[in-house]
Formats: structure tokens, sequence, C-alpha cells
């Protein structure tokens, strides 16, 4: 019986330059159980943008607190691709709902 994928969401503060670049080349590589979307802060760019298009992958750009619960609670991973963000560190503070939350 195959078992329904994991569910896992990736946080960022956005996907450009050199974080856009670490999250194209981890999701490209992924060849396990998983099913990803991706929470940005900001903006995405256009490389990222074609790469998660042709992965399948679903991204919610700009996403607020709100946009980021609700994320969660369809997700059975999150993962928060950790860089000293303004951002970033304010949705950490105000809160995040139940989560398994790692620190990437």
């Amino acid at each position: 019986m195959k078992s329904a994928p994991v569910r896992v969401l990736h946080i960022v503060p956005h996907a450009g330059g050199g974080m856009g670049a670490v999250l194209r080349a981890l999701l490209s590589a992924d060849r396990g159980p998983y099913s990803h979307s991706v929470a940005l802060l900001e903006t995405i760019n256009d490389a990222s943008r074609a790469c998660f298009t042709s992965l399948g992958i679903s991204w919610s750009e700009c996403a607020t607190v709100k946009d980021i619960g609700r994320l969660i609670e369809n997700a059975d991973l999150v993962l928060a691709h950790w860089w000293n963000h303004p951002m970033l560190m304010r949705l950490l503070f105000e809160g995040l709902p139940p989560c398994r939350l790692v620190l990437w």
C-alpha cells in the first residue's frame, strides 16, 4: 500500500538571488515521498517561478501571517529557511500555529 506524500511547506523571505538558487536546487533534487509548497514573505523571481511551475510546486507570494497560518494547517512539516530577515523574524515572534517546525 502506497502512503500519502509528506506535505512540506517551505517558508522563505524571498526566492531571488542566493536564497532562490538554494531552494530551486533543493526542490529539483528531491526524490523522496514529499509534496512541496512555498510561502514567500516577499517576491519570487522569474527563475524560481519557472522552476516551481515545471516541478508542479505551488507558491504563495507576499504571504501574510494569516495566509501562512492557513498553509501551515495543510502541512505535515514546516521548513523555515532561516537567515536574519526582518519579515521572517516578525513572523516567528508573532507566533505560528502548532506545527512541526524545522529551522534550516
